[in-house]
């Protein structure tokens, strides 16, 4: 008995007081995958269910060992015993469930989409603890921004298919390991669930000179499309740079103006030669050309213009050349 569609996947809406509860095992997670799959038509919510067969609906397969069989039970009998579902009594080694609670569990919680076919991708891998990873990239999809709107080329757009978490964020709220976020996205990405876009371009602070790197972006592997279109987009509105040797310098020379710069705000220019405050004021007017030209190509100018920076500080330097236009 096959409840994998062909034609139009199973959409699983997992309920986040469930799978971010650390009252469920990642045992319970995965059974509880299968009970929402079984009813996500609504027109059955009572079953009778052995471990194996919950088994069974998550690898498609009867070879099972009873290590296997027994995490199955241990996940059942907890969405038992906290009320998700309900026992009503077994039959030979089957326990008839009432699931009727499981229809309006999303109703006004927050919830977390993704297909009974990804998890069935996760559990067919015999190379991973298929549970822990299951968990884990429904918590990764839960990550995705609901707020980003991303288009494509085409002009085709989606809603809610970025994230753009760092590994140091997603480890945090997670609770997992830095070191095993990075071997768990790597098994995604390999089972093709998961698709990353990995930044190589730097962000330079303007008021302190810090240099640091975009986060990654990540997707479903069939939105690669919009991740990467995003990435591109985010990288030009970021004005980033690339971490190629050539640029090195330049990102070295302007974290340098930009301290130098802050430190004219602070009046502390005494050590600066009349060369050092000409570079200083020179940089700071290229850079605020380039935020003024920006600004005059969108519509929402006030983004761009506050990092405009003020060169009245520069008034009391008689010696400057000054740039026109």
């Amino acid at each position: 008995m096959n409840i994998v569609k062909t034609e139009n996947d199973i959409e699983l809406f997992l309920s986040k007081e469930v799978i971010l509860s650390p009252q469920y095992s990642n045992y319970a997670i995965a059974v509880y995958c299968v009970l929402k799959a079984l009813n996500a038509s609504n027109l059955i919510t009572k079953h009778c269910l052995t471990p194996q067969q919950i088994g069974f609906y998550l690898t498609d397969s009867a070879n099972q060992s009873r290590r296997f069989t027994n995490y199955i039970k241990c996940g059942l009998d907890e969405l038992v015993e906290s009320g998700v579902i309900t026992k009503e009594g077994e039959l030979q080694k089957g326990y008839i469930l009432d699931c009727s609670r499981l229809r309006g569990d999303t109703k006004d919680v927050p919830f977390v989409k993704i297909l009974f076919s990804e998890v069935r991708r996760i559990f067919k891998d015999e190379k991973t603890n298929n549970f822990i990873l299951l968990k884990y990239f429904i918590f990764l999809v839960g990550t995705f921004n609901g707020n980003i709107t991303t288009y494509i080329d085409n002009g085709k757009s989606k809603s809610g298919v970025i994230g753009n978490l760092t590994i140091a964020q997603i480890s945090e709220l997670s609770g997992i390991s830095v070191r095993s976020v990075i071997e768990y996205n790597k098994l995604l990405e390999e089972l093709k669930l998961i698709y990353i876009r990995r930044q190589e371009d730097f962000l330079l602070d303007k008021d302190t000179g810090e240099v640091r790197t975009l986060p990654n972006v990540y997707g479903r592997f069939e939105n690669m499309d919009y991740v990467d279109a995003f990435t591109t987009r985010q990288q030009k509105f970021k004005k980033s740079y690339k971490r190629i040797e050539k640029n090195k310098v330049e990102i070295n020379n302007n974290r340098s103006l930009a301290q130098k710069y802050q430190q004219i705000l602070k009046g502390n220019d005494k050590k600066y030669s009349k060369v050092d405050i000409q570079n200083i004021y020179d940089y700071v007017i290229s850079e605020n050309k380039k935020y003024e030209n920006t600004a005059r190509k969108h519509d929402n100018e006030d983004i761009y213009l506050e990092n405009v920076r003020d060169v009245d500080v520069f008034d009391k330097y008689d010696f400057l050349k000054r740039k026109k236009g």
